[in-house]
């Protein structure tokens, strides 16, 4: 009997987006990982901060607009705007194997902090 083909959101690229941002985001208090259409979202309180690829080095931070604007211009290389509305609100595409891994580290701790409660940041940052 021929072996199972794996579902294309379950297809895994060494090195992957997910690899380089779950440890990232899942040190963060109250952090999950759940999935979100088909691939892996990083959430506090149910409320999604980071999301990242199985297949390739894109993820997204959830990112204050100013915060956003600054990253585009410094590191265009590395950050991109997501297609609609979706910018607006401060979700920032980011290719992981083009950025400073602490830079990228201090980005999905300003992407939690900005969703999470405030008193859980304040607790954090104590």
């Amino acid at each position: 009997m021929p072996a199972a083909k794996k579902k294309p959101a379950e297809r895994k690229k060494a090195g992957c987006a997910a690899d380089i941002m779950r440890p990232l985001a899942l040190k963060l208090p109250e952090a999950l990982e759940l999935p979100h259409f088909g691939f892996p979202s990083f959430r506090v309180r149910g409320k999604i901060f980071a999301t990242a690829q199985l297949d390739q080095h894109l993820g997204m931070v959830k990112l204050p607009v100013e915060v956003q604007h600054a990253m585009l211009v410094e590191h265009p290389q590395a950050f991109h705007l997501p297609a609609g509305a979706w910018a607006r609100s401060g979700a920032t595409l980011v290719w992981t194997d083009k950025v400073p891994r602490r830079l990228l580290g201090d980005l999905v701790v300003t992407a939690w902090a900005g969703v999470a409660p405030k008193a859980l940041v304040a607790a954090f940052r104590k």
